[in-house]
């Protein structure tokens, strides 16, 4: 694409007589007001932080007394004047609002011009959120300039939503638009037309993950683990150097070359090497980051990728390998630092004096969710004591069978607190697992003081949340998705394998509880899109969850710089990219 530089192109002697002749139309798209009292003004184009995505705001006033069509106020890209297009009782008239893209000015620099493009239409609702999307692809040219969506939003549904979608009688129609470069057109895909009109890396200062097939539940646990800083940290200083020189040709004295090993030679990498490079492209890379080096590592294969693995198994053999890659190295014990707790389980006679008492490591706990209001309530029933009595009674050495109490405390907690709810157990009554959708309401911030043994000295023991793991579906597959606030306590994003995005504490939290099963048979009467984010939550809810103590959040969540790196990684993985960008 080659792309007039400049300001506003002039338009030439027939372009000027035809727009002479849309002037009359075109007035109705000027800023300001008319004669109805109809204002609009347009904000942009405004760039995203990537150089080929722009975005404007259409602010339009008196909704109930536009006209049936109405042009936007002109903005220009790629030296094109641009407007959208819009028909609030549709085109033709129908049951839909219509809006589209206009590009009709092209003609005025060539007729034969083309501008490729990649564009979603919005209209955004409160704090300009986007309430309804719609999103396309086209070659616009002088003789086809205009597209779009005729069915784009249901006049029921502006009714229906109007104090979030119509405030003070004002509609907000957004537009951004991707101007594709020669060759692009033949890279992006239809379904995910949205990821080439995001660009996480400017808007979030993060970059996703990409999806192999059935790999949503690995990418939100790695992006836990990544915004851990201290964590990763430590995985950089793993010892991998020799690894790439071990299997680098004798010839080439570029200390990152590691795709011309010698014939026979391993070309599978470490998973220590291999987390290394998917956290370090995390945090330099400008688009999300393939996996496939990573799941290789682990001897899984198209099929694996293609299969949902349990969450918890992965986080425990994970780290795991990460504990014994660290041992002998200035990182030893960084693992179990960050992620290892203990508590001492016990059984006490009531009628004799006898105790048997055992201390076990925890890296995560498992807490249920069925019978449970909250979390507090979770944690109340791990610790809560099981009377051992009647045909059950307890085998005390030198004492016989006794009634007695078995119980467990915690004697310490980690700074870095892995908890998995038991969203997924065996039906005796069914014969088969269930996911269980129960409600379990959770806190941005918990005391976990009194589930200690000396119930922390009498000092609150606070935790902040730090990444919620959603599973959206039921026992037989579904989605994985994220919601991380990196610090602790400021913005949330939601991680959904390459899509990152702003996100809030409602939607991170209370949207993720699950619900009560009545709320599951009550949507009969409502309207669809009510009913679609009733149901949802019924099915999506958090199944993992990451909390920080808050004494430790400035060392845990201390930021990791360049320093941080061994530069033996840099120099390895900068390479890598240089050689990916020549292929």
């Amino acid at each position: 694409m080659v792309v007039p530089q400049g300001d506003e192109p002039m338009p030439d002697q027939d372009a000027q007589e035809e727009r002479e002749r849309e002037e009359s139309e075109e007035q109705e798209g000027e800023e300001g007001d008319d004669e109805e009292g109809i204002s609009q003004a347009l904000e942009g184009p405004v760039s995203t932080g990537h150089p080929d995505i722009f975005r404007v705001k259409w602010r339009i006033r008196k909704f109930s007394k536009l006209p049936n069509k109405l042009y936007s106020p002109k903005f220009i890209m790629a030296g094109v004047r641009w407007c959208v297009l819009l028909f609030p009782k549709g085109n033709p008239q129908s049951q839909y609002m219509s809006t589209f893209l206009d590009s009709k000015h092209m003609k005025e620099i060539d007729r034969d011009y083309s501008l490729n493009a990649i564009f979603e239409l919005a209209v955004l609702g409160a704090e300009d959120r986007v309430f309804e999307c719609k999103q396309a692809q086209h070659l616009f040219t002088a003789d086809d300039a205009d597209w779009g969506f005729q069915n784009f939003l249901r006049h029921s549904v502006l009714s229906e939503q109007a104090a979030v979608l119509l405030p003070n009688d004002t509609i907000t129609i957004q537009v951004t638009v991707r101007l594709l470069k020669e060759g692009e057109d033949r890279e992006y895909r239809f379904p995910q037309l949205d990821l080439w009109l995001r660009d996480p890396k400017s808007e979030t200062g993060f970059v996703g993950l990409k999806n192999q097939g059935a790999t949503c539940y690995m990418n939100s646990l790695l992006q836990a683990l990544y915004h851990i800083p201290a964590l990763r940290r430590a995985v950089y200083q793993m010892p991998t150097e020799q690894e790439a020189r071990k299997r680098q040709r004798t010839e080439s004295n570029h200390p990152a070359v590691i795709n011309r090993a010698e014939p026979g030679a391993n070309t599978v990498d470490s998973v220590a090497l291999a987390l290394q490079r998917v956290f370090y492209k995390l945090q330099y890379s400008r688009t999300s980051v393939g996996t496939k080096a990573l799941t290789k590592s682990f001897g899984w294969d198209a099929f694996d990728a293609f299969t949902q693995h349990d969450v918890q198994e992965l986080d425990r053999v994970l780290c795991d390998n990460l504990e014994e890659k660290m041992k002998g190295t200035p990182v030893d014990g960084e693992v179990p630092r960050l992620l290892r707790g203990k508590l001492k389980n016990f059984v006490k006679c009531v009628h004799v004096d006898f105790s048997s008492v055992r201390t076990e490591e925890f890296y995560d706990l498992s807490l249920n969710v069925k019978g449970c209001k909250d979390l507090k309530q979770s944690f109340a029933k791990y610790v809560e004591c099981e009377k051992l009595d009647g045909e059950n009674r307890y085998m005390a050495e030198g004492h016989g069978l006794q009634d007695a109490e078995k119980g467990c405390c915690f004697l310490t907690f980690p700074p870095v607190l892995h908890l998995h709810l038991k969203r997924f157990e065996y039906d005796p009554m069914r014969d088969a697992n269930m996911k269980i959708n129960d409600r379990l309401e959770f806190y941005d911030r918990i005391d976990l003081a009194e589930y200690t043994e000396d119930k922390a000295g009498g000092k609150p023991l606070y935790y902040l949340l730090h990444s919620v793991l959603v599973h959206s579906g039921d026992v037989h597959g579904g989605h994985y998705f994220g919601f991380i606030r990196p610090d602790c306590k400021s913005k949330w994003f939601k991680f959904n394998d390459e899509r990152v995005t702003p996100s809030t504490t409602e939607e991170a939290i209370q949207q993720n509880f699950g619900c009560e099963a009545e709320e599951d048979n009550n949507t009969a009467g409502m309207q669809p899109n009510v009913r679609n984010r009733s149901l949802n939550r019924r099915f999506s809810n958090a199944y993992m969850l990451v909390y920080v103590r808050e004494e430790s959040v400035t060392e845990v969540l201390k930021t990791v710089t360049d320093e941080d790196i061994p530069p033996h990684l840099k120099t390895r993985f900068d390479f890598e990219e240089e050689e990916e960008e020549k292929r």
